[in-house]
């Protein structure tokens, strides 16, 4: 994929979902959803800008009656669909579909164990159901991540979810949590506990970025933790970015809005007014991401960090907890 085409387009295809997790940033938001039609239009632009792949994304996306519909066409129109799901609501039809299209399943996974399982969603039985359907699946054969958001609730966990994507080789992701929709600054992890989990990850399970192109080496385990970068330079790994990619993703709304990042609510446009071709483009030149991606208008300690260069922290975290885009994030793993 060439410079001038995001990296990453994600569709969250509707706000409903069947779970309540607490670390959810899609909150219940009555907007109009985008039609069949206007679904297909969409996925249509995607490939013509260049997406090799093609998110669904929610809420749940299960809860969509057209999903199956709708994964097909992605497929093809020649990307390849990607379907972050609870997997709950599954069903071997659902299964049998994904497989035709030749689809990839991301399931949150954020413990094994069921007692925490039903603390994180507030729905009993989810996490067996969520089994069942994530070894149906590898039996089918098709392709299947898992990925965590590393809360106070789960955070001992983590290791175990990880442990057991390593035994079944799948990808993993550790995820980072936004304290905005229900996801409330108390499930925020303590620093310290954090701090642990990320150096182990990186001294034990060498785990890299999420989206980590141009870095040396290959982990099935990944790490969506802005300031992972710094503690990774801080520790003589040659890091060739910052992971926040403000300027290299997309991310569709429900109502056909769209924004750089899922966590700051800034609207570049609206799909069905726009279209993709001229919101990437507007993306390129937009003085306010240009201006969140300046890291010399940081405040705080990391102003003063001497790693701004390769992190310069979380702009969505730094809003969420204190109002300010520019202003330190208080969630750094390094000082």
């Amino acid at each position: 994929m060439s410079s001038c085409e995001p990296i990453h387009i994600a569709w969250q295809c509707t706000y409903e979902c069947n779970l309540e997790c607490i670390h959810c940033y899609a909150a219940y938001n009555p907007h109009e959803l985008l039609t069949k039609k206007e679904a297909r239009n969409l996925i249509r632009q995607a490939y013509e800008i260049g997406a090799k792949s093609f998110v669904f994304t929610g809420g749940e996306p299960l809860l969509r009656p057209d999903i199956l519909e709708l994964a097909r066409f992605a497929r093809d129109s020649g990307m390849t669909p990607v379907i972050a799901t609870n997997a709950t609501l599954m069903t071997p039809e659902h299964i049998e579909s994904f497989k035709e299209s030749k689809a990839s399943i991301a399931i949150n996974l954020p413990t094994l164990i069921e007692e925490t399982h039903v603390k994180f969603t507030r729905i009993p039985s989810s996490l067996s159901k969520k089994m069942m359907v994530l070894n149906a699946l590898l039996k089918e054969g098709l392709s299947v991540s898992v990925g965590a958001v590393v809360t106070s609730v789960n955070i001992d966990d983590i290791e175990g979810v990880i442990r057991f994507a390593e035994s079944r080789e799948l990808t993993c992701d550790a995820l980072a949590i936004i304290p905005m929709g229900r996801a409330k600054s108390e499930i925020l992890p303590k620093l310290h506990s954090y701090k642990n989990l990320m150096t182990r990850l990186f001294d034990e399970w060498h785990a890299l970025p999420m989206n980590a192109i141009g870095y040396k080496g290959f982990s099935k385990i990944s790490v969506y933790e802005p300031s992972y970068t710094a503690l990774m330079s801080s520790r003589g790994f040659e890091v060739p970015g910052r992971l926040c990619s403000l300027s290299q993703t997309m991310h569709v709304m429900e109502d056909g809005s769209v924004r750089p990042c899922p966590y700051i609510p800034y609207s570049l446009g609206n799909v069905m007014k726009n279209g993709l071709k001229d919101l990437w483009r507007r993306l390129k030149k937009d003085r306010f991401l240009q201006g969140l991606c300046d890291v010399d208008r940081v405040k705080g300690k990391c102003s003063k960090c001497s790693f701004k260069e390769v992190c310069g922290g979380c702009r969505a975290r730094a809003y969420w907890m204190l109002g300010d885009y520019f202003a330190e994030d208080k969630v750094c793993i390094l000082t």
